[in-house]
């Protein structure tokens, strides 16, 4: 088990020096069709229209991030960079909230909890296509397994309650 967390630890430092030019490629309006799947058969439950709009603003570091769900709720946020060596960036919602943001390669991760509710989103460009997905679960329903030694330590684990898709298009 720890052979196996370093081995990710250095794999990650490795890979973290090929990024690519985050999140300047990245800029423009990307739309598609946001799904809500399913737990167990995946179908898909309902879909709505998604726009991603990446762009400049005077400030160095400072990308605006904006989303757009079903052509009216619009959330205006900020991409700050906080490291670029390490892939380290935020999204300020521009209401005291602001959300930490990874960058690995094409891809960026972001984990924040509310109310009890853990949400993970990635977002990755493949293709010239985004591709957006996003899990939740409940943090305060924890699974507890191993022996909590050194050599079998205690894993928490959560079910998956929710998980959303979206691929997108850049806007020519």
């Amino acid at each position: 088990m720890k052979q196996l967390l370093l081995l990710a630890v250095l794999l990650t430092n490795f890979f973290s020096f090929a990024q690519h030019s985050f999140p300047e490629s990245w800029i423009g309006n990307w739309k598609g069709e946001l799904e809500i799947v399913a737990p167990a058969s995946g179908a898909v439950q309902a879909k709505f229209p998604m726009e991603i709009k990446i762009g400049t603003t005077e400030k160095a570091g400072e990308w605006s991030w904006t989303i757009i769900y079903n052509h009216k709720d619009v959330r205006n946020y900020l991409l700050r960079m906080k490291d670029k060596s390490r892939g380290l960036y935020e999204i300020d919602e521009l209401n005291k909230i602001v959300l930490d943001l990874a960058v690995f390669g094409n891809t960026t991760v972001s984990s924040f909890e509310v109310d009890k509710m853990r949400i993970v989103d990635f977002h990755e460009l493949k293709d010239g296509k985004m591709y957006f997905s996003l899990i939740s679960y409940n943090e305060s329903q924890t699974n507890l397994s191993g022996s909590g030694t050194a050599e079998i330590p205690t894993v928490k684990s959560n079910v998956v309650t929710a998980m959303q898709r979206a691929v997108l298009e850049r806007e020519k």
